[in-house]
């Protein structure tokens, strides 16, 4: 490492110094949940140097650590059964040539898990036990700590050799032309360490990002630091961005109008239901075969319709759970259960009122960074897995289970395939300067908004019903004018100290990822899964089998187009192709 004194940054820096730490890797993994553990450790179990970052710590940062269960290993002669029943509940929106590698390699993947100490529950014969939750008819999930699991993942990262680096934000990728977009290859990233402010320069011949989920600090996962930051890094770099329009994610979380839960899958895999105010379970208009297991987003869409519908509050009845339950959802999650038992509730002994909840986020990844079936996005020298990355295993959300699932396998091949075509070039001086000038100039501005009030306003402008479940193009259009007009408020935003500089560049970035979801909200032109426009309320598979995608053009501006998805060299194609009334629409 080399270590030096940088003056001067600009004028209104007053002459303050920041320290630079300059690092040479040839994998630099940015984000350290489930993903980029995988990718530091195949990466550096191929001989590779290898630094993780975090802008937490690697085991207790993002949602890895808050989930319970990935796609189960597919049954001998079972994988064409389970790549269609991932196919159909994507919406056919799925690249299937993942759909069938993933399934393919879960099985090791889990393997080599197991191999490491993950303790998966079991049957009592010793075999894994499979789980059926949301969305799942033949496929399934097995179970773990998601504490324990990224515990375990850490502790093998630094016995192959990974460099774990805590609590340093990476704001921007550095390109060999020095332009963003770039024409040339990714080779290193900028950032900060959020505890001593240093700068912090990586030189690196790849670049993995899995920095996680596009989240609006809603805190219904549990985690608050996911604002999207390696979606955003990547787009400006000149990366493609996929079916960013569903991006409007929910979760039935908000119990009591008091607390947020998580691994709501889990227990409706175990049996709960959902009751409206009339004791009815509403779930089986919605879905007559999987009932309260169907899809997230038909859950939540479900959840709304009662309210608007008036037969609102809604509840979920977990009174069927006996003693065994209880237990193995504080073994495998104990935050779940956490809030009812310092609220004095009792699961067993009545339903628990619920409210949905909705807002900017990619929590299964149907939207993100495009990859290659590498992990390789359209840059040279960057790649992505994980949330960060578009699931392209889901389509839109098709089964729970998936995102790890595609976490394991995406992150493994991602690792892989950076470390096989990592290459040192030199770093651009000219973009270094100025991407650091910008990102420490927050620390000394006078007057502006502070990030809290960005987010705060990001929240008012695209959290409303009729912005984030109900749109229309009138609707779309006056919010990306909002979006745009608060956008100017960003060159005059302020941070009080080195943590505040954080939620600045995190301000920064989901204003800037707003503006590209409404975008391609925009362009899509039907309803389907959690994307509804009231003025296209069918969904249209014979117009809409299509990718939306957006980059940054060569102005600095946002660019969209339409990719027709190639069914015809995919072996599960559709059948009388059909227009579906989305269940929003009418009563």
């Amino acid at each position: 490492m080399r270590r030096a004194r940088w003056l001067g940054l600009s004028p209104s820096r007053q002459g303050r110094n920041v320290e630079i730490h300059h690092k040479e890797t040839d994998v630099l993994v940015v984000g350290g949940g489930l993903a980029g553990c995988w990718a530091a450790i195949r990466a550096a179990q191929i001989g590779k140097r290898v630094i993780l970052v975090d802008k937490s710590r690697v085991a207790r940062s993002g949602a890895s650590t808050f989930t319970n269960q990935m796609l189960a290993p597919t049954p001998p002669g079972e994988i064409r059964a389970w790549e269609k029943e991932l196919v159909e509940r994507g919406e056919y929106l799925n690249d299937q040539e993942w759909v069938e590698t993933v399934l393919c390699e879960q099985k090791d993947r889990i393997q080599d898990l197991v191999d490491w100490g993950v303790p998966f529950e079991r049957t009592p014969s010793g075999d894994l036990l499979v789980k059926r939750g949301r969305g799942h008819g033949l496929t399934g999930v097995v179970l773990c700590n998601g504490h324990t699991l990224m515990d375990i993942m850490r502790r093998k990262a630094e016995q192959t050799g990974v460099t774990i680096e805590d609590r340093t934000t990476i704001t921007d990728l550095l390109t060999s032309d020095g332009q963003r977009p770039s024409r040339g290859r990714v080779c290193g990233a900028v950032g900060f360490h959020t505890r001593e402010g240093a700068a912090a320069v990586y030189q690196a011949g790849a670049v993995v990002v899995a920095a996680g989920q596009i989240g609006l600090k809603m805190r219904c996962h549990f985690v608050n630091n996911l604002a999207g930051d390696g979606v955003a890094m990547v787009y400006r770099a000149g990366g493609e961005l996929l079916n960013m329009e569903f991006c409007t994610t929910g979760n039935v979380s908000y119990f009591e109008k008091r607390f947020h839960v998580g691994s709501q899958a889990l227990l409706v895999g175990m049996g709960a239901k959902f009751i409206n105010a009339r004791g009815e379970r509403f779930m089986l208009r919605f879905d007559p075969v999987l009932g309260e297991r169907s899809k997230l987003q038909n859950q939540v869409l479900a959840f709304v319709k009662e309210a608007v519908s008036g037969r609102g509050p809604c509840y979920w009845d977990m009174t069927g759970f006996n003693d065994e339950d209880v237990e193995m959802v504080r073994r495998l999650l104990p935050t779940t259960l956490r809030p009812f038992d310092e609220a004095g509730i009792d699961i067993r002994q009545r339903p628990v009122e619920c409210t949905p909840v909705v807002q900017l986020m990619s929590a299964a990844g149907e939207g993100g960074i495009r990859v290659d079936g590498n992990s390789q996005t359209t840059v040279p020298g960057l790649y992505a897995a994980g949330a960060s990355a578009r699931n392209p295993v889901h389509g839109v959300y098709s089964v729970g289970g998936v995102n790890l699932a595609f976490c394991n396998v995406g992150g493994y091949r991602a690792g892989e395939a950076a470390a096989r075509n990592a290459f040192l070039s030199p770093l651009p001086q000219g973009q270094l300067q100025s991407t650091l000038e910008n990102t420490f100039a927050f620390l000394s501005k006078k007057g502006g908004a502070r990030p809290d009030d960005i987010v705060r306003e990001l929240q008012a402008i695209s959290i409303p019903a009729k912005i984030s479940v109900y749109k229309s193009e009138e609707r779309i259009k006056h919010t990306l004018e909002k979006i745009r007009e608060l956008r100017k408020k960003l060159a005059g935003m302020r941070a009080a100290d080195i943590h505040d500089l954080v939620k600045a560049v995190e301000a920064q970035n989901l204003v800037q990822i707003a503006e590209l979801i409404f975008m391609s909200s925009l362009e899509r032109k039907e309803s389907r899964a959690w994307h509804f426009r009231e003025d296209y309320p069918y969904r249209d598979d014979q117009e809409w089998l299509r990718w939306i995608i957006v980059k940054m053009g060569e102005d600095g501006q946002p660019q969209t187009r339409k990719e027709q998805i190639p069914l015809d060299r995919y072996e599960f194609k559709m059948g009388k192709s059909q227009k579906t009334l989305h269940p929003l629409a009418g009563e």
